[in-house]
């Protein structure tokens, strides 16, 4: 319970701005981080650029800049991309716990994104970290990815 309750204090105090999520149970409303704002007008302005009109509601922000229409990239472009920055922020010396969660999991968690997450996927989260501990015979130091990190890593490799 207290945990909850330090959850809604942290999102309570982010002056960060909202963008609806679809989730199972219908949307959610999460922050957006000045970075991540950055990389969305990034991505609007691509958009344009590449089909000359703005985006609309249906249009996907991460499209496969190859074809004539918009079309969302495919699941195994978008797996390749994580797995690059997985394999960068290992590289830069964030603990291989999460690293290795990351991996396993398909999806990220930061310091700052646990706290918008859902249940089911931090338990996945915690059950690959768990996993990583036994196989490695060490105890995890690190349980998320370092969210000042992993925004560097992601603008470093949208400027590539």
């Amino acid at each position: 319970m207290k945990k909850n309750k330090q959850r809604k204090q942290k999102t309570k105090n982010r002056k960060l701005r909202q963008r609806n999520t679809p989730t199972k149970k219908g949307t959610k409303s999460v922050p957006i981080t000045p970075v991540v704002a950055k990389l969305l007008q990034k991505r609007h302005e691509e958009f344009i650029e590449k089909f000359g009109r703005e985006p609309g509601p249906n249009d996907p922000i991460e499209f496969d800049p190859s074809k004539d229409t918009p079309q969302r990239i495919s699941i195994e472009a978008a797996l390749a991309a994580q797995a690059q920055l997985v394999n960068l922020l290992e590289a830069l010396g964030v603990h291989p716990a999460p690293c290795h969660a990351g991996r396993v999991c398909d999806f990220l968690v930061t310091t700052r994104s646990i706290h918008f997450i859902d249940d089911s996927q931090v338990t996945d989260w915690e059950n690959a970290i768990r996993d990583w501990e036994k196989k490695s015979g060490e105890e995890a130091t690190e349980m998320y990815i370092p969210h000042e990190i992993a925004e560097a890593v992601v603008l470093d490799l949208e400027s590539m």
